[in-house]
């Protein structure tokens, strides 16, 4: 079981087979803008601008102690 210490309204976060999506860049503990117009694909037809790519480190309280997640590699969308 986790908390959430700080709740964030609209927040896309989603771990897929390919790679991981998050729309907050002030959340990034790491972030490379990308120069170039790049999109993912979502549902087969829907195309989402990426705009930047680095890691997202989440902090979770747990029952006997605090763990952070990171999240490489993850890229950043448009929420």
């Amino acid at each position: 079981m986790a908390f959430i210490i700080n709740t964030i309204d609209n927040v896309l976060l989603n771990c897929t087979a390919t790679s991981h999506m998050f729309s907050e860049q002030h959340l990034f503990s790491l972030y490379y803008s990308l120069t170039n117009d790049k999109y993912i694909t979502v549902g087969g037809h829907h195309y989402v601008s990426v705009t930047g790519i680095g890691s997202v480190t989440l902090t979770m309280i747990l029952p006997n102690d605090i763990s952070k997640l990171t999240f490489t590699n993850t890229l950043h969308i448009r929420g």
